[in-house]
């Protein structure tokens, strides 16, 4: 014997909507981490070949000279 009234019904939409928020606010998360992560990734890489990146710099303003 089910019995399903309205309050019932007005909690199970408030706890779906309540997981809806939630998982939102993980997914949110998830992203700026990953934004953060590539980011830094992207700052180490270039912070690693600076020098190369000065050689190429340095070639490409002296064949402009020529």
């Amino acid at each position: 014997n089910i019995n399903i009234t309205g309050e019932w019904i007005k909690r199970f939409y408030s706890f779906i909507a309540f997981i809806k928020l939630v998982a939102a606010i993980i997914i949110l998360l998830i992203g700026f981490g990953v934004v953060f992560i590539i980011y830094n990734a992207i700052k180490i890489t270039i912070h690693s070949r600076m020098a190369q990146i000065e050689i190429q710099h340095m070639q490409v303003v002296k064949s402009k000279k020529v």
